[in-house]
């Protein structure tokens, strides 16, 4: 602590280490940016080489939430195993990063920063409803357009018409769009027999159950599996099947597709 000078003449103050006085004036941490940090950590505790939602529902134990947010922070320690089983069905990809990268969906909605906590989950809660019903056993799925963990709905409407593209749900690549033509095929990265839409191409994590050409696109909401997978909670299949927008086709062991619209 600084104490002072005792002669009258000479009135001065000694700082015997000015390191914790520098770190008493930083400023505080917003909570988004606790989350972001807490998140970060989990992710190079756990040697992922990226942060993406799951890091998330991990880090969301380690910090305080509004009251609106209580309830996903509870689920997520509840299913926390769950989230843990995720992350663990994907195996190293080549050389690690140097230092962990956002996932493509994190990295558009942390620009600009969220300037709360609902401002960050909510469009998460939207656009990774399937997602989050999966890893948290939630009862229902957010349909609010201000959706919180604590205003779901009822199940979403009826898929609307053929899927025109797929995007990544969960992973390295989460929120990643994939725009195929008929004849592409799709899987995980391959010397011996490249793809033109090679799933984690580039991240330092890889479904190791994910075919090389685990599928062909056939044109709008028309796959031919040449490996299982399954639509939903449906069964494992092979051969020719059908995704709708909003559906959501298993892959491997970690790797979800969720059929989407060229014009949402």
């Amino acid at each position: 602590l600084p104490w002072p000078d005792a002669r009258w003449h000479r009135l001065r103050v000694f700082v015997p280490r000015a390191a914790p006085l520098r770190v008493s004036l930083l400023t505080p941490q917003s909570p988004v940016e606790a989350l972001l940090a807490a998140a970060r950590a989990h992710a190079t505790t756990l040697r992922s080489g990226y942060c993406g939602l799951e890091h998330l529902l991990l880090a969301i134990r380690d910090v305080a939430v509004p009251p609106e947010l209580e309830a996903l922070r509870y689920r997520a320690g509840v299913r926390r195993d769950q989230v843990l089983a995720q992350l663990a069905g994907l195996q190293p990809h080549g050389p690690r990063p140097s230092s962990v990268h956002w996932s493509p969906r994190l990295d558009r909605l942390l620009r600009p920063m969220p300037p709360s906590l609902i401002a960050l989950w909510t469009p998460l809660l939207q656009q990774c409803a399937p997602l989050l019903h999966e890893l948290l056993d939630l009862p229902a799925l957010p349909s609010s357009p201000a959706a919180t963990f604590d205003t779901v709905g009822p199940a979403p409407a009826q898929p609307l018409g053929p899927a025109t593209t797929l995007e990544v749900l969960g992973g390295p690549q989460d929120g990643l769009i994939l725009r195929p033509t008929p004849g592409d095929t799709i899987g995980r990265p391959s010397t011996s027999a490249p793809s033109p839409w090679p799933l984690y191409a580039a991240a330092p994590l890889v479904d190791p159950r994910l075919s090389r050409r685990h599928l062909r696109w056939d044109g709008p909401g028309r796959l031919h599996l040449h490996r299982p997978g399954r639509i939903g909670t449906g069964p494992s299949t092979v051969g020719p099947v059908c995704l709708a927008v909003g559906e959501v086709l298993h892959l491997g062991g970690a790797t979800r597709l969720r059929g989407g619209s060229a014009s949402a």
